[in-house]
């Protein structure tokens, strides 16, 4: 490789750690919240400009979804977002197919009723997208 694309190489390295150090700081306030005893989200909220007027839930069947990229990434664009880990966290073992649902919706209540959100989207796939 030559000198410029050594050079090529060198900026797009930098520009790739100040976009990742950018977004590690999109969201600076996430809030640990207990939905129920074995069930806790985190809330996620834009550091700036209006309140938000949409939710997004984020959850996985056991998966740790409560730090996410999806969690910062929603926030930075303006969305209140709840990332949750339902009561097994992080162990299938202990998963439950019919309480998990329940889980759900305790974050789905929290920004509904808490933060008065009319209007909550869903963000789920592989284990999640049963629960819904």
């Amino acid at each position: 490789m030559g000198k410029i694309g050594r050079l090529c190489v060198a900026a797009l390295a930098t520009a790739v750690v100040a976009l990742v150090a950018t977004s590690a700081v999109a969201q600076s306030d996430p809030r640990f919240v207990r939905l129920a005893s074995k069930v806790k989200g985190v809330l996620y909220m834009p550091d700036s400009g209006p309140a938000p007027r949409v939710g997004i839930l984020l959850m996985h069947e056991d998966s740790n979804f409560i730090v996410h990229i999806a969690c910062t990434e929603f926030a930075k664009r303006g969305y209140a977002v709840m990332c949750v880990n339902g009561r097994s966290d992080n162990n299938e073992a202990l998963d439950y197919w019919n309480d998990l649902p329940l889980d759900a919706a305790l974050g789905m209540k929290y920004l509904r009723e808490k933060l008065n959100l009319q209007k909550v989207l869903i963000f789920a796939h592989s284990g999640g997208g049963p629960l819904l």
